[in-house]
């Protein structure tokens, strides 16, 4: 008795926690693709007979194959044995290669595309990086603009302020000018009269002293009238002591 019989006699007996073999699948190792189910309990023949008919659909060439038992509460795989097979359909040779260069050529779009994918990230998170050094740098320059806009506030207030000040002086200027038309021929008759004032002042002030120059030489020529002055000779008297 072969491999795949004792396998398949045992397991369509075999109770595993009052479990039963449900059926016995064959699986192409390669492909993992189920071919053919057989229920418990399964004819060993039978099995070995969808193996060798596999043989005519697959590919030239060596094929492993496994037939493997399922548990009918579960579905876990209760057991498996593995079978090899030749592969006699070169038609299914001409197609697997046929898929076999369609999953390369496939696989070279995937890689491709794999590839073309990582460099669009990457140029993506360049192009974020530029984009937030852009932001921090347009962020930077509107603090410079509010900066130059309350520069340039500042000299429009203080242009505002210093033009206050000059249509202030200019004002003042004016309402100078205007008082100064008005009182300049007050002030010329003031002038005028005050030099009349003047004139007859310091004329007064000169006749007095005038005046009292002529009181004091009056007096001086008095003085010595009354007081005449003369040389007279010295006498000298001489006295006789008795002796």
């Amino acid at each position: 008795m072969g491999q795949l019989e004792d396998f398949v006699e045992e397991y369509n007996k075999l109770v595993i926690n009052d479990e039963k073999t449900a059926y016995f699948q064959l699986v192409n190792a390669g492909t993992d693709e189920t071919w053919h189910t057989f229920p418990n309990p399964a004819d060993a023949s039978r099995i070995q007979a969808a193996i060798s008919n596999m043989g005519n659909e697959l590919p030239t060439g060596r094929h492993s194959i496994r037939v493997q038992a399922v548990s009918e509460g579960s579905g876990a795989i209760r057991g498996q044995v593995a079978q090899a097979i030749e592969g006699r359909s070169a038609a299914a040779k001409q197609a697997g290669n046929e898929q076999v260069q369609h999953a390369k050529a496939l696989q070279m779009n995937i890689d491709t595309a794999d590839k073309q994918m990582a460099s669009m990230a990457a140029r993506l998170q360049a192009a974020q990086e530029r984009a937030q050094e852009a932001e921090e740098r347009a962020g930077t320059m509107v603090g410079e603009v509010y900066k130059m806009g309350d520069m340039v506030n500042g000299f429009i207030m203080e242009r505002e302020s210093a033009q206050l000040d000059r249509e202030e002086r200019e004002s003042r200027m004016r309402s100078m000018n205007a008082i100064a038309e008005v009182m300049a021929p007050i002030l010329g008759q003031a002038v005028t009269i005050g030099s009349m004032f003047a004139e007859i002042w310091i004329k007064d002030k000169k006749e007095e002293m005038e005046a009292r120059a002529e009181t004091k030489r009056k007096a001086r020529s008095s003085n010595g009238a009354a007081h005449p002055s003369h040389d007279s000779p010295s006498v000298t008297v001489e006295s006789e002591t008795p002796h």
